[in-house]
C-alpha cells in the first residue's frame, strides 16, 4: 500500500507533510509492514491486537531479551 501510495504521490507531482501519520488496525500489525513504515519515514500507529478485559498488561513486567517487534515498546506500537 506504501508503495502504491508513493507512486501516486509522485504522478501528481506531490508529498506527504512533514507531520504526517499513518493508523492501521490489527489486521496490518507485522514486522514487515513496522519495517516498511520505518523506511518511508512514517510516524505509524498500528494496533497490536486486542487485550483481554480480565488480563491488562503489566508495565512491571520486563521485556524477555527476544521480544518480538509486538512487545517492543517503541511508543509508537498501540
Amino acid at each position: 500500500m506504501l508503495e502504491q501510495l508513493t507512486e501516486n504521490l509522485a504522478a501528481v507531482d506531490a508529498e506527504l507533510p512533514a507531520d504526517v501519520a499513518l493508523t492501521a488496525d490489527a489486521g496490518y500489525f507485522s514486522e514487515a509492514n513496522v519495517d516498511s513504515d520505518a523506511e518511508h519515514d512514517l510516524d505509524a500507529y498500528i494496533a497490536t491486537g486486542r487485550l483481554k478485559h480480565d488480563e491488562p498488561p503489566d508495565p512491571e513486567q520486563p521485556l524477555p531479551d527476544h521480544a518480538t517487534v509486538r512487545l517492543r515498546p517503541t511508543g509508537r506500537l498501540l
